[in-house]
């Protein structure tokens, strides 16, 4: 059960002990073989803190997400509620993920020059961008999880909701290349899927996006070019994309670069 309860204005949201919360993710052969493997082996050396949000505006609907906890200095793991599906167990075994570039300092820190939320926000998509293929395509290469379940039943689902309502494309800098990198991170994540039928909803997505956001599905696929020629995966290389970039994008005529910085 959950060990402790908080509150917020919208609904009350819980702290729950890591046996609890992995039992569920557990009973699926991927999770354990990245547990055993991955995880079991190094987790005395950090601290974990898992928190379940019922219903939180909807805002980890089928999703997850990882920081670092601003008063405890712990990592930390944010559900919508426990892993019972396969689909949780990748959302959990993905997050952990992260933990583990870092902790391994497999990840290069990207963070905001300044308390501005959206360039917080900015760091953190630009972070995730070069992260998320790295850590999804080891789960389905290494342990057999099949990420385009949640690309196709989940991510392009909610994708196509808000892309297919977009009359313009936006003027507001921050939101442009927010999009810009999200939709990178895409093109990313779908270079290791092989599954025919997901392959074709990918790419009617595409299409559907380019006819919404031609000129940042552009500026998307020339910056997953500059990406994929020089290579991702490890710290130096990531580096290396943020100091080509630097210069590239400008928010409201200042450089990326001086807006975000490398840790």
């Amino acid at each position: 059960m959950p060990s402790v309860q908080f509150s917020t204005m919208a609904t009350a949201y819980y702290k729950y002990d890591e046996a609890y919360i992995l039992k569920g993710a557990l009973c699926f052969k991927e999770f354990q073989k990245f547990y055993v493997k991955e995880y079991e082996p190094i987790k005395k050396n950090f601290t974990v803190d898992w928190y379940v949000f019922p219903d939180l505006w909807n805002t980890f609907r089928d999703y997850a997400l990882q920081g670092v906890g601003k008063r405890t200095g712990n990592n930390y793991i944010c559900l919508e509620w426990e892993p019972v599906t396969p689909n949780d167990a990748f959302l959990v075994a993905h997050e952990l993920g992260h933990i583990l570039r870092k902790y391994n300092r497999l990840q290069l820190h990207i963070v905001s020059r300044s308390s501005v939320f959206e360039t917080k926000k900015l760091a953190e998509i630009f972070g995730s961008m070069l992260d998320d293929s790295v850590i999804n395509s080891r789960l389905q290469d290494v342990y057999d999880f099949n990420p385009a379940d949640h690309y196709t039943e989940i991510e392009l689902r909610d994708s196509i909701n808000e892309i297919s309502g977009i009359q313009q494309e936006p003027g507001n800098d921050f939101i442009r290349l927010s999009y810009v990198f999200y939709y990178t991170n895409q093109l990313l994540r779908w270079d290791s899927i092989t599954d025919s039928k997901a392959i074709q909803k990918w790419s009617n997505y595409k299409n559907l996006f380019r006819s919404k956001l031609r000129s940042l599905a552009e500026s998307g696929e020339e910056l997953y070019y500059i990406i994929k020629e020089n290579g991702y995966d490890i710290p130096e290389k990531q580096k290396q994309i943020f100091n080509k970039i630097s210069d590239k994008y400008m928010i409201n005529g200042v450089r990326l670069g001086d807006l975000l910085d490398i840790e």
